[in-house]
């Protein structure tokens, strides 16, 4: 697989799930994620009994990765931070990448909003160096997101506002409505309800053209926003 492809096979395993879970999905997500890191940690010591650094990089990725995804930020810290020196002593760029990544993952996960904003931004000139424009397109996602949460939202809807072209641009209506709800959420935030109503309904049309399993979910959002407004308006 070339590079190109893995780091978009990498920013993709993020943001393809599901939103939504019932309780017997997410408990057998969690033992298979947990059945995965078993494995993994086996074969992390054998990679280091035989001296193999560059299987132990990738490995320590994986298990950070997977500590992320179990909502273990702090044990996924430990583990990406040494797999992040690994990638910078051998000038492994695509895996420094995925490191920072899925630091910032950790960071904005523990609360750390301006922690999760150093790695992302990080991972973001990794990707322009290489034109990876989907990669770069997610990571604005992310720090759109943090903006948010640092209540700057001026730099948050400049954010989002790339990521949206960025995907237009790519012809991905869904990760484009995506972006959207973001910017809509954000609105409805602020009061702008009109404005919010219209981004999200984007998203809300997609998924209900394909039965999407969050699509009552973000029609029932949309009427609160949608009643908010009418009631701002009496």
């Amino acid at each position: 697989m070339s590079d190109r492809a893995a780091l978009a096979d990498f920013f993709q395993t993020y943001f393809a799930q599901p939103d939504n879970h019932s309780h017997a999905e997410g408990f057998e997500r969690s033992a298979q994620l947990r059945a995965t890191l078993a494995r993994i940690e086996q074969q992390l010591q054998d990679a280091r009994a035989y001296g193999d650094s560059a299987t132990e990089r990738e490995l320590l990725l994986h298990l950070g990765t997977i500590h992320n995804q179990l909502g273990d930020g702090r044990r996924a810290i430990t583990l990406l931070e040494r797999a992040l020196l690994l990638m910078r002593e051998t000038n492994d760029r695509q895996g420094e990448c995925y490191a920072l990544y899925s630091l910032g993952r950790a960071h904005n996960q523990l609360g750390d909003a301006r922690g999760a904003l150093q790695c992302y931004a990080q991972s973001l000139a990794i990707l322009r160096e290489s034109s990876h424009q989907r990669g770069e397109a997610y990571v604005l996602t992310s720090l759109g997101d943090v903006y948010v949460a640092l209540a700057d939202t001026h730099r948050a809807w400049e954010c989002y506002t790339q990521s949206r072209e960025l995907f237009r641009s790519l012809g991905d209506l869904y990760a484009e409505a995506n972006v959207c709800w973001s910017m809509g959420e954000m609105l409805a935030g602020q009061r702008e309800y009109a404005r919010a109503a219209e981004l999200m309904q984007l998203l809300v049309e997609l998924e209900q053209t394909s039965s999407h399993i969050n699509a009552q979910h973000h029609a029932n959002v949309l009427a609160q926003v949608r009643a908010r407004m009418q009631s701002s308006e009496a």
